[in-house]
């Protein structure tokens, strides 16, 4: 019987994708590029972004290069960082769907990749961190999904085994393979990765929003 369920952060709890507009929005105006249209820089800004898996400090030095921006690059990645937290927001469904959950009795958690910092700021920005039973942040931790002593770990410090876990993210690998391959129930929520045609293993269940996982047998 499942006894907690655990999400990965962004793109499954968290809206990334929607923070990327009003972030280079603030950036458009902060650092006066008027002499680049906007919708030009918003496209290259999501293309160099690879859904958030892209390294930053490469990001500002290619986009400050190509656009011929003034700026500092790693000034302009500090700016993008603080930018993140002030603008980070959860999905519509998330807090109901946490809160059936604890009514259920299920024990909450976060395992997500992410520097310390950044994703401490998101937790805390979104009210997430009050939230859960235990959130592993992969710098502070020392271990990157899809390593399964990632998640063993989350497990241990809720005191049950992963086999009574349930785990949510939208990654293939980092996520669902991850998450399976330790024994617990692995849920994809589809959001804006595809299924790798390689991948032999499978979600236990997939989903396109939150909600749906109010429908499924867990």
């Amino acid at each position: 019987m499942s006894k907690a369920i655990l999400f990965d952060l962004d793109d499954t709890l968290l809206d990334r994708e929607g923070s990327i507009e009003p972030i280079a929005s603030h950036q458009y105006q902060q650092y006066g590029l008027q002499h680049i249209p906007f919708e030009a820089y918003l496209a290259r800004f999501r293309e160099l972004d690879e859904h958030g898996y892209a390294e930053r400090h490469q990001l500002f030095r290619t986009l400050v290069a190509e656009f011929d921006i003034s700026a500092d690059s790693e000034e302009m990645l500090w700016d993008y960082r603080r930018q993140t937290w002030q603008v980070a927001q959860l999905f519509d469904d998330a807090l109901p769907v946490l809160e059936a959950f604890r009514q259920r009795g299920y024990q909450l958690g976060i395992i997500t990749n992410g520097s310390t910092a950044m994703q401490t700021g998101k937790l805390e920005a979104t009210g997430l961190l009050k939230l859960v039973d235990v959130a592993l942040i992969s710098e502070q931790v020392g271990l990157h999904k899809p390593d399964p002593l990632i998640f063993q770990q989350a497990a241990e410090k809720l005191a049950i085994s992963p086999e009574q876990c349930i785990f949510v993210g939208d990654h293939p690998v980092r996520d669902v393979m991850g998450a399976h391959r330790v024994g617990m129930t692995a849920i994809w929520r589809v959001a804006h990765l595809a299924w790798p045609d390689d991948l032999a293993i499978k979600p236990h269940h997939t989903i396109h929003q939150l909600s749906d996982l109010l429908r499924l047998p867990l």
